[in-house]
């Protein structure tokens, strides 16, 4: 058996292309991988070495002659049907319950139950591993003792047992597989033993009943859903080093009045304490730097939320519908997501959010009043955002038909209607008065030659006749000014190959913001190099867009960045690239190509969150040095 009879790619066994019956898998794989070794119906005995911690999906479905797998004691999870088909494949047991091993351990692995387990169940003393959904759907299993010596609890292994009411875990147990005990509703009593380090997403998802946890100090993070829908859950202790809560954490945690967030805390994920509507009060700790979109949406009772830290970003609707919220004590963050407000049915925001207008409905008479009764105010930026947002003010007022709030913006200082606008306005205008205010205005700052020039202009850039100008461009973009450049906003023009500039009034733009081109019919778009950050849904359901190249300089792809692009087939990734959020690329069935120009090794550095049950038509990322699987950690 030689070297090259295996494909190996980062330590994961891709392929398996020799010819020998019993195998000997090399040192040094850590995994193998999907359908490695599929209907090699030949193949009687395999052995995999130390280190190998997954057997993945459908590694060797199909390999009716296997009878022998030697299993090694670092084994974590084995993801069925990795042995589908595989009648002839010989397993010990112990009563009731089959396993996989080795000559040392027969009993290392337990791979499940050999009929309905009944109230109780006894595992055999020797086990290491509760495997990959061993208990999945027993519904009549009411408590288990887990023995000294099992080291991971494996992926859904206790899914839906929905009677298991209690569960001794072992003082060795060291991982917590995703959805371990996914809706295991009448679980009230678990004890997590301090040796664990990792609880995947999911892990105790929908248990109901549980009321008190305590999470380990070696875990460093908690994954996307763990407690969501704890409803009963009031005491969770979290350890000072967890740097990230994940995606709806916590949501539905109906019971839990208050919680200590981590020291170390850097990022609260969209969702993560959404619906915690007993929650009465946030400190956030001094490091954090990102409240993502709806955080804390839905905490009913919140009333208090202080911090000393500079957020890095505070997303749309993050404390949206906090009827109580009073107290709001924190820096102005640095930038500030697109679509609604963060504070979105709160009957408050702080002094520092009056400068931004993402929320009309409550800002943009608010802007006038201080432009009427405070304009002498040294502070120049509610000045300055309400130039930049007239067009926005104008489409709002003429909306509503309000008249007089269309005189008063038009006569604030500096602030003077473009011919674009007012005929913007005057064509989304349903009431006489206000289209006779908009018309009075127009004749009053432009003459008809002026009227004219600009039609033909527009013609001729609606017929290709004219490259538009980076200015009119910048117009269609809903910019948002920010401490330090522009996010842009919802697009509203009519171009399919859109070329975005780098700067606008000679400020950088810097951002794609929330739902920028939601459902837009751009086919492609060239970003500057300024640009560093795509938000949440930024180009989700574009259906017309096939491929995109970012340039260097882009360092975070947001939550469900291309969600639903249907006929996306090629995206090109930056060396620059720091993080991709959970679900980026969901539903872009068509992606055949993802280009990344750094090498491998840097790409191992990306925290990279795309979902690895995604069906795309690729599952390699093409790097400068070679291809890798692009495969980050699963996060629901």
């Amino acid at each position: 058996m030689e070297e090259k009879d295996f494909i190996i790619e980062n330590g994961v066994l891709v392929k398996y292309v020799g010819t020998s019956n019993e195998v000997v898998v090399p040192e040094g794989v850590t995994a193998i991988g999907q359908c490695a070794f599929l209907a090699r119906d030949t193949l009687t005995a395999v052995v995999l070495p130390e280190g190998v911690w997954r057997v993945d999906y459908q590694a060797f479905f199909g390999c009716v002659g296997l009878t022998s797998v030697s299993i090694p004691s670092t084994l974590r999870e084995i993801e069925r049907p990795a042995f589908g088909d595989c009648e002839r494949l010989r397993h010990a047991y112990y009563e009731n319950g089959k396993y996989l091993g080795n000559d040392t351990n027969p009993y290392l692995y337990f791979d499940g139950p050999t009929e309905e387990c009944g109230e109780t169940f006894r595992l055999h003393p020797d086990v290491k591993v509760i495997g990959y959904r061993a208990f999945d759907s027993q519904r009549d299993l009411v408590r288990i003792s887990i023995p000294e010596g099992v080291t991971a609890i494996a992926m859904e292994a206790f899914r839906k047992c929905s009677s298991l009411t209690a569960v001794s875990l072992p003082e060795t147990l060291t991982h917590l597989g995703f959805g371990a005990f996914h809706k295991c509703g009448a679980l009230s009593e678990v004890e997590i033993p301090p040796a664990v380090t990792e609880i995947g997403g999911n892990a105790f998802r929908g248990c109901k009943s549980i009321r008190t946890l305590t999470i380990p100090a070696g875990v460093g993070e908690l994954a996307p859903l763990t407690f969501s829908g704890c409803e009963s859950l009031c005491e969770i202790t979290l350890p000072s080093g967890i740097e990230r809560i994940g995606m709806q954490c916590f949501d539905g945690c109906r019971s839990l009045k208050e919680i200590t967030l981590p020291s170390a805390l850097k990022v609260i994920v969209s969702g993560a304490f959404k619906d915690c509507v007993s929650l009465r009060e946030i400190t956030l700790p001094s490091g954090v730097e990102e409240v993502d979109d709806q955080a804390f949406y839905g905490c009913s009772a919140l009333s208090s939320v202080t911090t000393e830290a500079t957020l890095r970003r505070l997303g749309a609707i993050a404390f949206g519908k906090c009827g109580k919220l009073r107290l709001i004590r924190c820096p102005e963050p640095q930038s500030i997501a697109e679509g609604k407000s963060p504070f979105y049915a709160c009957p408050r925001a702080p002094s520092w959010y009056f400068k931004h207008t993402s929320d009309f409905d409550l800002r943009a008479a608010a802007l006038l009043h201080w432009f009427e009764n405070e304009s002498d105010n040294l502070d120049p930026a509610p000045l300055r955002h309400l130039r930049e947002n007239k067009r926005a003010l104008l489409l709002y007022f003429t909306r509503r038909g309000d008249v007089e709030a269309i005189d008063r913006l038009g006569a604030a200082s500096g602030v003077l209607f473009t011919i674009d606008e007012l005929d913007e306005a005057i064509d989304t205008s349903e009431d006489p008065a206000t289209t006779a205010t908009l018309l009075d205005y127009k004749n009053k700052h432009y003459s008809q030659e002026e009227v004219e020039r600009f039609a033909s202009d527009k013609v001729d850039v609606a017929l290709g006749i004219k490259e538009p100008s980076d200015e009119e461009i910048a117009k269609l973009l809903s910019l948002k000014s920010v401490s330090d450049g522009y996010v842009i906003g919802r697009y509203r023009g009519i171009y399919r190959d859109l070329r975005v500039p780098s700067h606008a009034n000679g400020t950088p733009l810097i951002a794609i913001g929330q739902k920028a081109f939601y459902h837009s019919e751009i086919t492609s778009i060239r970003l500057p190099s300024t640009v560093t950050a795509i938000y949440a849904a930024a180009f989700a359901h574009c259906p017309n867009l096939t491929e995109i190249d970012f340039p260097e300089g882009l360092r975070h792809i947001g939550y469900r960045a291309f969600y639903g692009c249907l006929n996306l087939k090629t995206i090109t990734l930056p060396a620059t690239l720091e993080h991709i959020e959970e679900q980026a690329l969901r539903h872009c069935s068509s992606l055949e190509n993802i280009r990344y120009r750094g090498t491998k090794a840097d790409w191992a550095k990306v925290k990279n969150y795309i979902d690895r049950y995604v069906s795309l038509a690729t599952t390699v990322v093409h790097c400068t040095d070679g291809d890798v699987s692009y495969i980050g950690p699963y996060d629901g």
